[in-house]
């Protein structure tokens, strides 16, 4: 299997320092393109209108506008927790990242992504037919591949036997009775991305908002399907030569910008969990971050 290109990004000097911990707010990766917008990027309270219209969600009632900026604005220390989603949680710093021009830190897309799960549980069993959905958090491909390890030998080495437990973090710890298992990346700790298993289609995507094909972590991926299936039934998987496996998908919107990766991929994962196409503009992403602050601060999606 080809090991992921971890290729370091250049850091521009505004790049907030990082720390070993997994758990570290991405930095800053390579912009593409300068953006155009004169609108100063490191704006820290301005929200967008209320009236702004998004393909993702409803406009904001005032309300609610209210509430966030409130929230996002809060002083005290950064690392108070102000929000908790049973064993997860959010810092006050964390909660910040929502800001525009800010990078979001693996706390809010956990969190995020847990409400978008819990709102699509609700949804879907309502179907005659339903087949539940499920996440790993952003550590398990760090996991997975060893990623930085200490010892240079097993660094970025595919190792099943760290993660072989992790199914019991699944409904009926089983992946292949799912509809979508999702993986967060944040390679290189530098950028976001993800990765989706689509079990009943027998395939494999993964979305990096830069459009730059992954297709390290796609056949890691794929390894660990494979694995998973020998763990349930003791044979190799039957059909692997009928899987698809999509390094990348460039009919999803692209990202120009290099802050805005983490915001990315949760449009991404709420336009999956709707079975709808990502139709959404990258300036629609000034009014998710706020829907994600009133998902977070209500502790449910709204409706919308």
């Amino acid at each position: 299997m080809p090991a992921p290109d971890l290729s370091e990004y250049e850091q521009p000097e505004s790049t907030p320092s990082a720390t070993p911990a997994p758990s570290t707010r991405p930095s800053l990766p390579p912009t593409p393109a300068a953006p155009t917008s004169t609108t100063n990027r490191r704006q820290t309270t301005g929200l967008p209108r209320t009236n702004q219209r998004s393909p993702l969600h409803r406009p904001l009632l005032h309300a609610e506008t209210l509430h966030i900026q409130t929230a996002l604005n809060s002083s005290g220390d950064l690392a108070d927790e102000v929000l908790r989603f049973g064993p997860d949680s959010v810092s006050r710093e964390s909660l910040h990242t929502l800001k525009p021009g800010n990078w979001l830190t693996d706390e809010i897309l956990h969190s995020y992504i847990g409400r978008l799960l819990h709102r699509h549980s609700l949804q879907a069993a309502l179907l005659t037919t339903y087949r539940p959905s499920a996440y790993f958090k952003s550590f398990f491909m760090l996991t997975l591949l060893q990623e930085f390890s200490p010892d240079p030998r097993r660094n970025n080495i595919y190792n099943y036997a760290r993660v072989s437990r992790w199914h019991k973090r699944l409904p009926n710890e089983d992946l292949f009775q799912l509809q979508h298992l999702l993986i967060p990346i944040n390679v290189n700790r530098s950028h976001w991305i993800l990765t989706v298993i689509y079990p009943q289609d027998l395939r494999i995507q993964v979305y990096d908002p830069y459009h730059t094909p992954q297709p390290g972590y796609l056949h890691a991926t794929f390894r660990f399907v494979q694995d998973e299936y020998f763990r349930l039934h003791g044979t190799a998987l039957p059909n692997h030569h009928q899987w698809t496996l999509q390094p990348n998908d460039t009919s999803a919107p692209k990202q120009s910008n290099g802050w805005d990766c983490g915001v990315f991929i949760l449009a991404y994962a709420d336009c999956i969990l709707r079975n709808t196409t990502p139709t959404f503009q990258e300036h629609d992403l000034l009014l998710y971050r706020q829907w994600i602050a009133l998902s977070l601060l209500e502790g449910a999606i709204p409706l919308g």
